[in-house]
């Protein structure tokens, strides 16, 4: 049996793609990142096609050197989204895909998208320590605040008052635990909306699962992100995700922990060129897994492959901008 053809989108200024053989490969290795020859060299870059047929003679095509199969595929979706962006600004598709792409996915590394900051909640023996009226501690009082506040993420609770050693102790002692149970679409310390607030979640709900643009006028203060935040709530309870853009990377630590503290059970991932390699590539991951609730970034996250199942079971992206007047 001969091998199969892949198509190869390659990170240089050619606008063209590149025709290579494949043991083994099917249809869902399409939208998968390939490490290829290339000269007298290697290359890595994204697997675009499956042709029946290729421009050269079948044995003038070198082998792919490695499928990179431990992370998904990229979704259709997203490569038609590549597709447009290097159309639109007339750019070789490669290069738009490396630069859409985080460093280790782009390098064709392997990359995990297992949970590293699990949402915790108080265990039986959690709760009897708190009946059992012990002498106070730091562990003690981080207990109470779960049990008042619910469950919350691993990262939220070493930042609060009772910081890392209570989450540690806690955690050996089996008073806490991992948890899946807890609704992410759940907000905590949601204040009343005024009228005009109200007003504006009513407006830009109706057209949730649809293309259409708002812009939020208000000066500073006024309480435009808690519009968003109301938005986002209705994206995740219908099974959604939602991808919250930031004007520049020094407003996202700020809003980052606005967003996890109002969703304490949701997976909250932040995305931009300022991250570690490893936390940027395996949010990105994260993300496409659909185990990442809310996505946070610059203006390049908006190829963060996200979906919302709405009525009509089309993949959709979930997009709100914070932009002031």
């Amino acid at each position: 049996m001969s091998p199969a053809i892949v198509r190869v989108a390659l990170p240089i200024p050619l606008p063209q793609c590149f025709d290579y053989t494949a043991e083994n490969v099917s249809a869902g290795d399409l939208g998968r990142c390939v490490r290829v020859p290339f000269g007298r060299g290697e290359k890595t870059g994204l697997i675009v096609g499956l042709p029946d047929a290729a421009d050269l003679p079948l044995e003038r095509l070198k082998p792919v050197i490695a499928i990179q199969r431990e992370a998904p595929a990229l979704p259709a979706d997203w490569l038609e989204l590549v597709e447009f962006a290097a159309r639109y600004y007339q750019h070789p598709l490669g290069e738009v895909v490396a630069m859409a792409l985080p460093p280790r996915l782009r390098r064709a590394d392997a990359v995990a998208g297992a949970e590293a900051d699990p949402l915790l909640d108080l265990t039986a023996a959690g709760r009897e320590a708190l009946l059992a009226g012990k002498r106070e501690s730091r562990a003690l009082a981080l207990l109470r605040d779960i049990e008042s506040r619910g469950p919350r993420r691993r990262s939220v609770l070493r930042e609060g008052e009772a910081g890392t050693p209570a989450v540690a102790d806690a955690l050996k002692r089996g008073w806490i635990a991992a948890s899946v149970a807890a609704d992410p679409a759940v907000m905590a310390g949601a204040p009343v909306l005024t009228d005009e607030q109200q007003a504006a979640v009513e407006a830009m709900s109706a057209s949730l699962g649809q293309f259409q643009p708002f812009l939020l006028a208000g000066v500073t203060g006024s309480g435009k992100t808690e519009v968003y935040l109301r938005l986002v709530q209705q994206v995740i309870a219908q099974g959604g995700q939602a991808l919250i853009l930031v004007p520049e990377i020094a407003l996202t630590p700020q809003l980052e922990g606005r967003v996890a503290g109002r969703f304490p059970a949701a997976r909250v991932v932040s995305l931009h060129s300022a991250l570690a390699e490893g936390a940027r590539s395996q949010g990105f991951v994260q993300a496409m897994e659909g185990r990442a609730e809310i996505v946070l970034g610059t203006r390049l996250s908006v190829f963060t492959p996200v979906a919302a199942p709405w009525p009509d079971r089309r993949r959709r992206r979930a997009r709100c901008q914070l932009q002031t007047a």
